[in-house]
């Protein structure tokens, strides 16, 4: 829906929808699979999915990944749990 509103296409959308990220850069793909692994709790995150980012941002680039997803991964659980309307 956010995505929408902001102008994204649905072909964009649809790519995202199937975890397909080639449209994007390097370091966009790596930081939305991480983020992606990160959906279950973080549980799950591969070595790979680390190392893709370790390499392309560095360590605390790396941190940076993980706090930003897990905080909208926090984010999207309780609005849901609350169903939180999506606005602009």
């Amino acid at each position: 829906k956010i995505a929408r509103q902001l102008g994204a296409s649905e072909e964009a959308i649809l790519q995202l929808k199937n975890l397909e990220y080639g449209g994007l850069d390097e370091g966009a793909q790596a930081a939305l699979r991480f983020a992606d692994e990160m959906r279950d709790g973080g549980k799950n995150v591969s070595d790979d999915a680390v190392e893709a980012v370790r390499r392309i941002y560095g360590d605390e680039g790396l941190l940076e990944v993980a706090m930003v997803a897990g905080l909208f991964h926090y984010f999207n659980r309780v609005n849901n749990a609350l169903k939180v309307e999506v606005t602009k």
